[in-house]
């Protein structure tokens, strides 16, 4: 549904970017189906939880590393 109602909005995209975990890839795969011309990117920041620190805090939660 949500794929076909961007396509409908008639709206130029750059890129597809979605979280590294399976169901946000899947997910994004999907939208893509509908936008087959818009490029698919991963993004290792958009992870459960970041970038932003949890509170309460963590101790071993930390921001990846950028490459």
């Amino acid at each position: 549904m949500t794929g076909e109602r961007l396509r409908q909005a008639n709206i130029s995209y750059s890129e597809i970017v979605h979280s590294t975990m399976d169901r946000a890839e899947q997910t994004a795969q999907i939208i893509h189906g509908y936008l087959p011309r818009v490029a698919l990117r991963p993004d290792e920041m958009l992870v459960e939880g970041g970038p932003a620190p949890p509170v309460p805090t963590i101790t071993y939660w930390h921001l990846p590393e950028k490459v």
